[in-house]
């Protein structure tokens, strides 16, 4: 092979390396800001800076700034007493001891929610007198053999819709 085959051959193997070089490139430039990637797979290498600016006053609730937060109900619905059984110290019982409330906490919460299945059964019953067999009906909302009710419809109708709200 003459010297000028070869530096054909190397040239050509070079134009493909650089071709191979930029489309690796290429993809190593994508993240998740400028393709379908997810973010988790922008690794380490690369990080947003704020758009946040700086500010004089220090972070969380300002001096003077009344707060909120979710108060105690005056009749709870139901109580749960933490007594002691014995004397932290000499372990005699405490059983019938007069008490006292120290602290009190309180946790609301919504009720479990079960679902309710009602099953309507239509029935016939022969007449004594002309000896006919009379069959009941279903009420109107009842037309499949397994449907769901109005609250379940309405309730998946509510987060349905609640997804969409901003």
């Amino acid at each position: 092979m003459s010297l000028r085959e070869q530096l054909a051959k190397a040239l050509e193997h070079l134009g493909q390396a650089l071709g191979r070089i930029h489309e690796l490139e290429r993809q190593l430039a994508k993240d998740s800001h400028n393709s379908s990637k997810p973010p988790s797979s922008d690794g380490p290498r690369r990080k947003r800076r704020s758009q946040r600016r700086t500010s004089e006053k220090p972070t969380g609730g300002q001096p003077g700034h009344a707060g909120c937060s979710l108060m105690q109900g005056a009749s709870p619905d139901e109580v749960v007493r933490h007594r002691p059984v014995v004397c932290d110290h000499c372990h005699q019982l405490l059983e019938g001891i007069a008490r006292q409330v120290k602290e009190r906490r309180q946790i609301h919460d919504l009720p479990q929610v079960r679902l309710v299945v009602q099953e309507h059964q239509v029935e016939e019953v022969c007449c004594p007198a002309c000896q006919q067999m009379s069959r009941g009906s279903f009420p109107s909302g009842v037309k499949a053999p397994a449907q769901y009710g109005p609250n379940l419809r309405a309730l998946a109708v509510y987060y349905y819709s609640r997804t969409y709200v901003v």
